[in-house]
């Protein structure tokens, strides 16, 4: 255990910062980079298929329109 022990004549604010210093230490080693998972082109367009039916969640909608903002060929395809 790496946490810091406390010592008797220590302030507590001081004692405190260093045990959320530590947690915060220990998190971003154990924390894996938060990296959006953008599917394959042909996943994208299974998405597509379930936005139009409606079969998406709330997160899976947002990315799809962000597509459909930005992207041609899946305008293209949402019209087709």
């Amino acid at each position: 255990n790496d946490m810091p022990v406390p010592i008797s004549d220590e302030p507590v604010e001081e004692f405190v910062a260093q045990v959320f210093s530590r947690i915060d230490a220990m998190e971003a080693q154990s924390a894996a980079p938060v990296v959006e998972a953008v599917p394959h082109e042909a996943e994208r367009f299974e998405w597509l298929s379930a936005y139009i039916d409606g079969e998406l969640g709330a997160g899976e909608v947002e990315q799809v329109e962000r597509w459909l903002e930005t992207e041609p060929q899946m305008q293209q395809f949402y019209q087709q």
